[in-house]
């Protein structure tokens, strides 16, 4: 049972990995997000799973310490498209203070 949940886990974080990128390859495209910030989602999101999956490998079932640990890593993937959001934001708020001095 401990093999067939760390190869879920294992299955759900690389189909993760290969669509995220995809979706943040898009985004850093079209939207300017800096690519500094995509490899910290990536590397934030596969930390949470492996920390999940060392939990689920020192036990013997699946426990909710390694539910708990993985609650995060939604805010942490999101946490790069914010950080983009904001900087354009202070960027664009730059630029329009220049043009009105």
């Amino acid at each position: 049972m401990n093999i067939v949940l760390v190869l879920a886990e294992i299955a759900i974080a690389v189909i993760g990995y290969f669509a995220l990128r995809a979706k943040y390859v898009w985004l850093v495209k079209d939207q300017g997000i800096h690519p500094m910030y995509v490899i910290v989602g990536l590397v934030l999101m596969l930390s949470f799973t492996l920390m999940s999956m060392m939990i689920s490998i020192g036990v013997e079932t699946f426990t909710w310490t390694s539910a708990i640990i993985l609650m995060p890593a939604p805010l942490m993937l999101a946490l790069p498209l914010l950080l983009g959001k904001l900087e354009r934001r202070i960027n664009t708020g730059r630029a329009h203070r220049s043009k009105t001095e």
